[in-house]
This record gives C-alpha cells, sequence and structure tokens, in this order.
C-alpha cells in the first residue's frame, strides 16, 4: 500500500491535504484508519483524564497504559460517529462523499495530533501524575517548568488549530466542496453536537433536581 501512494502521507497531509486525501481515498479510503483511530482516541483520553482529574486516583503509568489500551475503540467510535453525522449534514448541502472518504478525511486530519501526544509525553515525564489534574493549567510555574508548560501548551495550540485548517480541507475534498463549504459542514456537526449536549445536561440536571425537592419534600 505505502508503495502505491506517490508520497509520504504523514508528511504531506501537513501541507497539502486535499491532494494527499485526495490520493488516499482513490487507492484506499481504509488506509491506517486503524492506527490513526489509536492516535486519536489515545490523545482524547488523555484530555479526558486531566478533565477528571484521574491524576488524583490513578498513578500516572497506569492513566497511560489505559488510555493505549482503549485507544483504537475510542477513536473508532469518535470517527463513526463524526463520520456518519457529515456526511448526513453535508447530503443537506450537496455533499457527495460516502461514509468510507469522510472517514478517510477525519482520520488523516488527526496527524498532528501526533505532536499533541509528544507534548503529552513532555509534560507526564516532567510532572507525573500532576498531568491529570483539571487544575494543572492553573497552577502556579516558574523557571523551567513554567518554560515546559508554556511551550506544550502553545505547541499544543497551533497543532489543534492546523488540524482544523486540515480537516476542513480534507472534508471539501472528499464531499466535493470549496473550503468554506467544508467549514460550514463540520461546523453544523460541531453545532448539533453542541444542542445535543446542553440538551442531556439541562435534562440531567432537572432530574436531579427533582428528586432532591422529591427527598426534601
Amino acid at each position: 500500500m505505502v508503495d502505491k501512494l506517490s508520497t509520504n502521507p504523514w508528511i504531506k497531509m501537513w501541507v497539502a491535504p486535499r491532494e494527499t486525501i485526495r490520493e488516499i481515498v482513490k487507492t484506499d479510503p481504509k488506509y491506517r484508519v486503524y492506527l490513526l483511530a489509536a492516535i486519536y482516541g489515545f490523545a482524547t483520553l488523555l484530555h479526558f483524564s486531566q478533565n477528571f482529574s484521574l491524576g488524583a486516583y490513578l498513578p500516572w503509568p497506569t492513566i497511560l497504559l489505559g488510555s493505549l489500551v482503549f485507544s483504537v475503540f475510542i477513536g473508532l467510535i469518535g470517527f463513526a460517529i463524526a463520520s456518519k453525522l457529515i456526511e448526513w449534514t453535508g447530503r443537506l448541502l450537496g455533499g457527495t462523499g460516502s461514509f468510507q472518504q469522510i472517514r478517510a478525511a477525519l482520520a488523516w486530519s488527526n496527524v498532528t495530533n501526533v505532536v499533541s501526544i509528544l507534548m503529552w509525553l513532555v509534560l507526564v515525564a516532567s510532572f507525573r501524575s500532576a498531568v491529570f489534574l483539571e487544575s494543572f493549567a492553573e497552577s502556579t510555574f516558574v523557571g523551567s517548568a513554567l518554560a515546559i508548560v508554556v511551550g506544550a501548551f502553545l505547541v499544543q495550540a497551533v497543532a489543534a488549530i492546523w488540524g482544523f485548517v486540515i480537516l476542513v480541507k480534507s472534508i471539501g475534498e472528499v464531499q466535493g466542496f470549496s473550503a468554506w463549504k467544508g467549514l460550514l459542514n463540520v461546523v453544523i456537526v460541531f453545532v448539533l453536537v453542541a444542542i445535543s449536549v446542553w440538551i442531556l445536561a439541562w435534562i440531567f440536571l432537572w432530574s436531579h433536581g427533582s428528586t432532591q425537592l422529591g427527598i426534601v419534600q
């Protein structure tokens, strides 16, 4: 498969995403999907571990190992849900991409997560389990520790922004859209997900509040 591609997609995707994803979906849209799912899932689970302060309960090697073990599963689920939503909303905009083509575009937009994971490993090597606390970003750092944290966060931010640019261009390519219409396709999905999360959170809080009120009465 590698020999069939004219360039190395791990590098070319950074600078020419439309050309690269066009060649990938033409050759094999399933190319390296599992590996890319592992990369996405691993990064996602590390963020999850920090947001839920798992470092207060588990040692950092356990968090890393657990994230690695479940990375492919979480990544594939994330790709499947996002791809279906983009496919469905894209149809309303006149998109022509198939589920597998859209999944390939989503998967390969995650090449920037390789850099993000490297920064996570730098932070873990420097601060151990403290990295996986929700309050980590609000902690006071000085000297070399400050340089490491600021440098890692800056690199991750740049990688995330460029990853989004790659995503928009890749979705535009497989859907037959311009970059701007590809952006609209992605934004619609983000809005739908945000609304769904807000509704679920409101229902949970409302039901929880009603239960407490019933207990008090």
